[in-house]
């Protein structure tokens, strides 16, 4: 019995921490699973209270963080947080909008151990700002996209299919053109904003949740991951992390029993897909949607940009294709990676 028991407690240990720090987004997706949005806050966490819960994941071994919202570059302290996870040995992923990037933040993105995410919703400028809801959304990420990939910044993008109609295929095409190879496909899940006429019900969630890992809110209460934001494990601002996720141990157990639909998430791989777009295009037959003319990171730059910068940018999109990524960030079933070349 103690046997058994010491080794189901190895089993659990805790690998990966989400990090949800602010609720404040430049946008406002109709469908956002946290409700954020520009009258969006940062929570009770102070800054000293993420640094705490930063440095007891470090005690704890965490080997993976997020850092996600809202907008996380929108949190005041952003940098020092960013700073300190990667100063304790942990990948980070970043999951932006990436509606804005300063300079500075490009720089904190350039650093070793950082990796990039962010939603794309369509290769139609007007669908994706509808769903956004901000004018201009979809230009300002594309454009930003391109320079990840021109910076060879490990990178994932989620597309997320809201309407029958929506251009996702023609998405997944441009994505692909551009040269990023992990993409995701899921459905809106009924929580937050996209709750609809739904409840919070675990077949909204991808089987995953709190195995090895958790989710922290900007009040401090931790989650088994961030879609499952009904379940509340503990506080970190009143119960240290270490005793939240060992406490919370059957109450995550009885919920993992509980996702009988399985995980939503359709992985696409990069050569999958490249055989579907090859299809499509050979057969001229699209399911709802029309073609759109393919884009480059060249005609997505912002104009200040000069054509020596923009063919730079373009050759290393075309290099970044050779892009693989060994594990699924942030399935903690699978190998650590450094710096690679998410989403």
């Amino acid at each position: 019995m103690t046997i058994r028991a010491s080794s189901q407690a190895e089993a659990d240990h805790l690998r990966f921490v989400s990090l949800e720090i602010t609720g404040r987004c430049q946008l406002s997706c109709e469908h956002c699973y946290a409700s954020s949005g520009p009258r969006g806050e940062d929570g009770t966490m102070t800054t000293g209270d993420w640094l705490d819960v930063i440095s007891q994941m470090a005690d704890l071994g965490v080997e993976r963080a997020q850092l996600i919202g809202g907008e996380p570059t929108m949190h005041r302290d952003f940098p020092i947080l960013l700073d300190a996870l990667l100063n304790s040995g942990m990948e980070v992923e970043v999951y932006s909008n990436m509606y804005r990037v300063s300079p500075a933040n490009w720089t904190l993105f350039d650093r070793p151990g950082v990796r990039l995410a962010t939603s794309y919703y369509s290769s139609d400028a007007a669908e994706h700002d509808r769903i956004t809801g901000r004018r201009g959304s979809h230009a300002r990420t594309l454009a930003n996209i391109c320079e990840i990939q021109a910076r060879h910044i490990p990178l994932r993008i989620g597309i997320i299919a809201i309407r029958d109609s929506q251009r996702v295929g023609d998405a997944i095409a441009e994505l692909e053109e551009l040269g990023v190879a992990k993409i995701d496909v899921d459905h809106v899940r009924a929580i937050g904003r996209g709750v609809g006429d739904h409840s919070d019900s675990p077949s909204e969630l991808c089987g995953r949740c709190g195995d090895r890992k958790v989710s922290v809110s900007p009040e401090g209460d931790v989650w088994p991951c961030v879609m499952a934001r009904w379940v509340t494990l503990g506080n970190v601002l009143t119960t240290p992390l270490r005793h939240i996720f060992e406490a919370s141990r059957p109450s995550r157990m009885g919920l993992r029993r509980a996702m009988s639909m399985g995980c939503h998430v359709i992985r696409k791989t990069a050569g999958a897909m490249r055989r579907c777009a090859a299809s499509r295009r050979i057969s001229g037959r699209r399911t709802g949607w029309t073609p759109s003319p393919p884009q480059t990171c060249g005609n997505t730059l912002p104009r200040s940009s000069s054509r020596a910068e923009i063919s730079g940018r373009q050759r290393g999109a075309a290099r970044s294709s050779a892009f693989r990524v060994r594990f699924s960030f942030p399935d903690t079933s699978t190998d650590r990676t450094e710096k690679q070349s998410t989403g």
